[in-house]
């Protein structure tokens, strides 16, 4: 019986952490501005389906094969939070965060499902990008940027 309430426990905290992530998907970043969706070239996959928000950029796919980017800056030094919630079900999913000059300043290729949050720091009037670069891809991508 402890078993079972253990396992449904564990399922709820699951599922309550995927809603979670759509739940803050509006966050108010004072310092940080965001723009895009940005397409490098046209997206062939006629199921792509994108949204932007202030906050965070978010994509579902069934065969993505190419690179679209998210442009963000900051009107202050500060401190962020990057939170990716990436699922692969076909494929690999490249995600890099770059800045003006194009140095990669993080980089991972999602093989498999997985959420991963990397701190960083937004310097004031610095110009990013976060690209996100497909090769045969079934899945889906969420990003979101959080000031501290």
């Amino acid at each position: 019986m402890h078993k079972f309430i253990l396992f449904l426990v564990m399922t709820f905290l699951l599922l309550s952490s995927k809603l979670f992530a759509q739940q803050i998907s509006n966050v108010e970043n004072t310092s940080i501005q965001a723009s895009g969706t940005y397409f490098s070239e046209s997206v062939k996959d006629s199921k792509w389906s994108n949204s932007n928000g202030n906050s965070y950029t978010k994509a579902k796919y069934s065969n993505y094969d190419g690179e679209t980017f998210v442009k963000i800056s900051s009107t202050h030094t500060k401190e962020t939070t990057l939170r990716f919630d990436v699922t692969v079900k076909k494929g690999e999913l490249e995600i890099q965060f770059v800045n003006s000059k194009n140095e990669i300043l993080f980089q991972d290729i999602f093989y498999k499902s997985q959420e991963k949050n990397l701190e960083i720091t937004l310097e004031k009037d610095e110009q990013y990008q976060i690209k996100f670069i497909g090769k045969e891809t079934k899945g889906a991508y969420f990003c979101q940027w959080i000031e501290a």
